[in-house]
């Protein structure tokens, strides 16, 4: 009950309860908590709305560049397309409260080096020309000139107190989000769109791994299986070795295609690539690693690594169904196999009520846990059925 409330959505609903509800209750002439409550619910909403049309201005010059939009997640919203529908639900990840847009090339392409600029490009210049203009335009209209003072005296009205707050406030949050995001670095394991721009400018191979995950990432929106991605950006995406946080999402692209075509020497080399780089990358990406080392232990029969690897992942960000795909070929390597079974049918019905952004990933989980269901474990990991 807790960890729910402290999730991104109820806890800003409760901020924002707190701090608009006694500014309307205490409204009065002079009353200065008031006032400062009042002030701080505006800079609040100017804060995320400011983070939200950043990560619009990277939604707009995709969709300009030849991309389609798969996400948008800013603040306590997440906005994604599914099934060819838009549907909104609520962020429960504070990692990515301050937003995240991922964008695919239409026609899972590899796309030119200018299109990939202009996706990485579109936030910070969007951040950085509205925070001009809304700082010049109060300024300029001599918002700042509204004082507590002058509503008292009736020059003025909170309406105007209001909106100049809010212009200030919006304009004031785009421009530290422009100067934060246009230098090149990389902070939580996430690059800047500044570092990115700087890659694709660059050239080279850090720039045709950046295109690769692109493209494939395209292939993973329009459905493919990963044994179908393309082969040449599955090995352009993994040919550089340098322990990034990039490198760590491009080996994660080609353990998918390997372990989906069944290539368990390719996986494991690739495992191990990620596991060098996970430290340099954002926390989201531990479950996925932790789901990746037990499925791999059980193929290897190190079950009690299995194990451990499952437990590891209390805490971490994975699908429901993902875990339970584990826990059932934990549970059936253990010679469990009525409870093995009812955790592949629980993740069975999980995986029905997820969202079905990446349908070709979620077919290979279903065709896993389909076989999980009857008894035995997958042809990838072992050709050994488990009695009941």
């Amino acid at each position: 009950m807790v960890k729910s409330l402290l999730k991104p959505a109820p806890l800003t609903l409760a901020i924002l309860l707190l701090l608009a509800v006694p500014a309307v209750v205490l409204q009065q002439p002079g009353n200065r908590l008031a006032q400062v409550l009042g002030v701080l619910v505006v800079l609040f909403c100017s804060g995320l709305l400011a983070f939200s049309v950043h990560e619009l201005g990277h939604v707009v010059s995709g969709l300009l560049s030849g991309y389609r939009f798969v996400a948008l997640i800013c603040g306590p919203l997440a906005v994604s397309r599914a099934g060819g529908r838009l549907q909104a639900r609520w962020n429960d990840l504070w990692s990515l409260y301050p937003g995240a847009t991922m964008m695919a090339p239409s026609g899972a392409r590899l796309p030119p080096i200018r299109d990939a600029v202009a996706l990485y490009a579109g936030g910070p210049l969007t951040s950085l020309t509205l925070g001009v203009l809304l700082v010049s335009l109060y300024f300029g209209f001599h918002m700042d000139s509204v004082k507590w003072s002058t509503i008292a005296a009736g020059t003025h009205s909170i309406a105007d107190k209001l909106l100049g707050d809010a212009t200030f406030g919006v304009g004031l949050f785009s421009l530290a989000i422009a100067v934060a995001t246009m230098p090149p670095h990389a902070l939580g394991g996430f690059l800047s769109d500044g570092a990115a721009v700087r890659m694709l400018l660059k050239g080279g191979p850090e720039a045709d791994r950046l295109r690769a995950i692109n493209a494939l990432m395209g292939q993973l929106f329009e459905g493919g299986r990963p044994r179908d991605w393309t082969p040449e950006f599955v090995e352009v995406a993994a040919s550089l070795h340098d322990g990034s946080a990039v490198e760590d999402g491009a080996a994660g692209f080609a353990f998918l295609h390997a372990i989906d075509r069944g290539d368990l020497s390719a996986a494991r080399g690739h495992l191990a690539r990620m596991e060098v780089a996970s430290g340099n990358s954002p926390g989201l990406s531990q479950g996925a690693l932790r789901v990746a080392v037990a499925w791999l232990a059980v193929a290897d029969g190190r079950i009690a690594e299995a194990r451990v690897a499952f437990e590891q992942l209390e805490g971490t960000v994975v699908e429901e169904f993902s875990r339970q795909r584990v826990l059932a070929a934990i549970l059936l390597a253990e010679g469990k196999a009525d409870e093995g079974m009812a955790a592949a049918h629980a993740g069975l019905t999980l995986i029905e009520q997820a969202d079905q952004l990446f349908l070709g990933v979620t077919e290979m989980e279903r065709e896993w846990l389909e076989q999980l269901a009857q008894g035995r474990l997958p042809t990838l990991l072992t050709s050994k059925e488990f009695d009941r």
